[in-house]
This record gives structure tokens, C-alpha cells and sequence, in this order.
């Protein structure tokens, strides 16, 4: 995480590419967010957004000042390969892949905002839902809650934003 900067985010994507997928239900999908939280209080992450799908997962964080991103990354990678292995010890035994944590650093508001965006756009892309709000697993109704967004954003097209998302 680069943090000196107020602009600097990182746009933290995490793949499970399993034959069974961890994070199906509605406990691991909890797990997962309680890892999160977990992680955000010992590392003193900020955590600008969120989105939970089934295969994959993506995070806006931002870290402390001065801490080095790859140290963060890999104490977050500990903590959802764990969560990860211990799914994959389930009744069905179905074998689970490691999750890939791969992250990308954004400089400026202009991307830190499109990869805001395209986060809580996600499960509309993904067709689990018509309007993002609706969305259970997404920091999106917390945000309309806190008045950054409204309840009907892209309930029509698109964000013109997700053009500066490349992923």
C-alpha cells in the first residue's frame, strides 16, 4: 500500500480458482469480511470499498503511512489462504485452489473513483442483481447510507467511470 499520498489506493483483487468455490454461501462470505475487518484494525487499513461474488473479490484499501505494500499484501494473503484451506476441508471435499491476491496501485482521484465505481458496479456486471443497492455482499448500501452515492446510481447504464478501469 502506498499511504503517504491521500490519493494513493490499491485496488486488491482476490481469485479463488478452485473446483469447488469457497465463498458460495452467505458463513464464508461472512469469513471473509470478518478478515477483512480483522485486517483492517490490525494493519490500520482503510477500506474504501468491497465486493464479494463467488469466484473472485475485490477491495479499495489504503494503507498507513510508510508501511510497505507487499508487507500488507502478504498478511492479508495469509489470512484468506487460510480461510481458503479451511473451506477445503468441508464435508463434500472437494479439492480448493489457493486464491491468487494480486493488487495494483492508484494514483489520483480520477482512478482511485473509477475503481470505486466498478467495485460496486460488479454485481450488476455479473447480472446478481438489477440495481447495485441491492447487492447483500458490496460496501455500496453502506454508502448510499452515508450519502455517496444515491440509492438509484447506474440504475439505467452504466458509470461512464468504468471506461478508466483496465484490469
Amino acid at each position: 500500500m502506498h499511504s503517504a499520498d491521500s490519493d494513493t489506493f490499491d485496488f486488491v483483487t482476490l481469485r479463488c480458482l478452485n473446483l469447488r468455490n469457497p465463498w458460495k454461501d452467505a458463513a464464508s462470505k461472512r469469513r471473509l469480511l470478518s478478515k477483512l475487518k480483522a485486517a483492517k484494525k490490525s494493519l490500520g487499513l482503510s477500506v474504501a470499498a468491497y465486493v464479494l461474488l463467488d469466484e473472485h473479490a475485490h477491495f479499495l484499501l489504503r494503507g498507513p503511512q510508510g508501511q510497505a505494500g507487499s508487507t500488507l499484501i502478504e498478511e492479508l494473503r495469509g489470512g484468506f489462504f487460510d480461510d481458503c484451506e479451511k473451506d477445503s476441508e468441508s464435508s463434500d471435499n472437494a479439492p480448493v485452489a489457493r486464491p491468487e491476491l494480486e493488487y495494483r496501485a492508484l494514483s489520483g482521484a480520477l482512478q482511485a473513483r473509477a475503481h470505486l465505481d466498478f467495485i460496486h458496479y460488479e454485481p450488476v456486471l455479473h447480472g446478481l442483481v438489477e440495481r447495485a443497492v441491492d447487492y447483500d455482499w458490496s460496501s455500496f448500501p453502506t454508502r448510499v447510507m452515508q450519502g455517496h452515492y444515491p440509492e438509484n446510481w447506474a440504475a439505467y447504464s452504466p458509470p461512464a467511470s468504468l471506461t478508466r478501469v483496465h484490469l
